[in-house]
């Protein structure tokens, strides 16, 4: 029997279209891994002080879960505008008050290729709070550049963004953001610095990766912060030493008084002697 041939790239997006229409939250593909490590993620969450993370095209809630189990337990705003697997979504935040649900397919409805239903900015100061350290995670399916448009001047109060990027064709993402142009817009535009790499989508048969997310934060004081807490542990590291070596500074002038006292008793034993002392 000759080995079963993948399936085409185009029937696996539509596929994985139907499945979350019916609540069944798939991974992009069989050749994408699974998840991140969440720890790794909100490890970085916690560096940048992100107290805010909106979460577009949620599906049934896999990356919030993912950021629960890793530790994060600041605020989630979760977009999902497909009715079966937003259903699932709530059930999934149903228990968790600090985790909201909204239907709406963000993007750029007034645009030239006019997608989604809302735009960002527009429900801004109704989901972010003043002074809410913001990280935007996007899984738009190839509709990232909309979503990044409809979100206006607000885009650069976001200290923190996850997107997927293509490096090659991609049939179903034939819009979406290309690894260079990405990487350019977010360094240059946004002041982000690239984090981390997730990869994802590769091609079945020749093994090149086409889709991986980019996670890019802004070096801003609150890593200064995060690097002055490392000072701070040298410095406590270096006054630990210190107070080692008074504690030998200590021993050594002990053993200095012993010595003395010892000599002292000698000449007095000498004295009683009728010797002379040296």
């Amino acid at each position: 029997m000759s080995p079963s041939r993948p399936l085409p790239l185009p029937l696996l997006d539509r596929a994985r279209a139907l499945a979350r229409r019916i609540g069944v939250d798939h991974p992009r593909h069989p050749h994408a891994p699974r998840s991140w490590p969440g720890p790794q993620l909100v490890q970085l969450l916690h560096r940048f002080a992100v107290d805010l993370v909106l979460d577009v095209g949620a599906g049934t809630g896999g990356y919030g879960t993912l950021l629960r189990r890793g530790g994060y337990h600041g605020r989630i705003v979760s977009f999902e505008p497909l009715g079966r697997p937003r259903a699932a979504l709530h059930r999934t935040a149903a228990d968790d008050e600090r985790w909201s649900v909204l239907p709406h397919a963000l993007g750029d409805p007034h645009g030239e290729q006019p997608t989604g239903d809302r735009r960002l900015d527009a429900l801004w100061e109704e989901v972010v709070a003043p002074g809410e350290r913001v990280f935007l995670k996007l899984d738009a399916q190839g509709q990232e550049a909309p979503v990044l448009h409809g979100t206006g001047e607000y885009v650069t109060e976001c200290v923190g963004l996850q997107t997927g990027t293509s490096l090659g064709p991609v049939p179903s993402h034939e819009h979406g953001l290309l690894f260079n142009d990405t990487l350019e817009y977010t360094q240059r535009t946004l002041g982000l610095t690239l984090m981390s790499v997730v990869p994802g989508l590769s091609h079945p048969e020749s093994g090149q990766l086409l889709r991986c997310d980019l996670v890019l934060f802004k070096d801003d004081g609150h890593d200064q912060a995060y690097d002055g807490h490392e000072q701070a542990y040298d410095d406590v590291d270096q006054a630990h030493d210190d107070v080692d070596q008074a504690h030998d500074d200590v021993r050594q002038a002990h053993g200095g008084h012993e010595q003395a006292h010892g000599d002292v008793e000698q000449t007095y034993a000498w004295s009683a002697e009728g010797r002379p002392t040296p």
